[in-house]
């Protein structure tokens, strides 16, 4: 029933309103910067308020800006849409270049997990290592191990193997000590935490590889 509401509401935009619509069901959330970014309007804040009018975008809490933000319904179904009316490899270039504008502009988990989405491997895996050292300062091992274990095994070069070895040292000694270790045979130059990961890694028993 949804559904057909909803097409029925996407039919009755402009061409231009509704392609951007769309396409805003990618996004954390909706401001005139990001519809700009995504090249939506000239008038990004016009066509905000179009779609607000229709009470196809709503408002969440107070702000100094403007933000809007999809119903959750809408969103699911807007998703839905972009996967039927474009291809496999054309959805995964449009997901691939929002996770690089997201990033751009700052929403950097956001863009992670939607570059994971999209399965555009060596931009999640940038992003991600971007992001590692980020993550575990703020206590977000959890986070970071769950990423990496979303990319394909020969996704996890040796930074990422080092970030994980890090992560994971206080829940299993031996795996991060062998992914500490895959990370030193690979070349990874050793960013700020190697002695803390150092000091870990010799108490640990020794391992064969």
């Amino acid at each position: 029933a949804f559904a057909a509401l909803a097409g029925q509401l996407l039919e009755t935009l402009p061409a231009d309103e509704r392609d951007v619509l769309v396409k805003l069901s990618l996004l954390p959330e909706i401001t005139p910067e990001t519809v700009r970014a995504l090249g939506g309007a000239a008038s990004a804040e016009e066509l905000l308020e179009a779609l607000h009018a229709r009470q196809l975008l709503v408002m969440r809490g107070d702000s100094s800006r403007t933000v809007f933000h999809l119903h959750d319904l809408l969103r699911e179904y807007l998703r839905n849409r972009l996967a039927e009316e474009l291809s496999s490899a054309d959805l995964t270039a449009l997901m691939e270049n929002v996770a690089t504008l997201m990033n751009e502009l700052g929403y950097v988990d956001a863009a992670a997990d939607l570059a994971l989405q999209a399965r555009a491997w060596p931009l999640a895996r940038r992003l991600i290592s971007e992001r590692a050292e980020t993550l575990l300062a703020q206590g977000r091992r959890a986070t970071l191990v769950d990423r990496c274990s979303a990319l394909p095994a020969d996704q996890l070069d040796a930074w990422l193997c080092y970030w994980l070895g890090v992560a994971t040292a206080s829940d299993d000694s031996i795996a991060a000590s062998v992914r500490a270790e895959l990370a030193d045979r690979l070349g990874a130059r050793a960013p700020p935490l190697w002695q803390e990961t150092t000091r870990w890694r010799h108490a640990i028993p020794q391992y064969e590889m």
